[in-house]
């Protein structure tokens, strides 16, 4: 399988979502980035410019709604 390298920021505040999540998309050849809140999904998304950004709605703190709409208004 040849890895296609584009990079994902999966975003939940579960660790066992983030777990297999990452698992499968490794699997596949991604490369994977992970935050478990929205504040971190934001910084982490403008500092690292990922190519797809994989959010939960329902995080602590921003939650995904917000956060994208934050990362949408950049």
């Amino acid at each position: 399988m040849a890895a296609c390298r584009a990079t994902v920021l999966l975003v939940d505040d579960n660790e066992d979502n983030r777990l297999i999540y990452r698992a499968m998309l490794k699997h596949h050849g991604y490369r994977v980035l992970a935050a478990s809140d929205g504040e971190t999904a934001i910084r982490a998304a403008r500092r690292l410019n990922p190519d797809l950004v994989l959010m939960d709605i329902d995080l602590p703190g921003i939650d995904g709604w917000t956060a994208i709409e934050i990362l949408r208004s950049t």
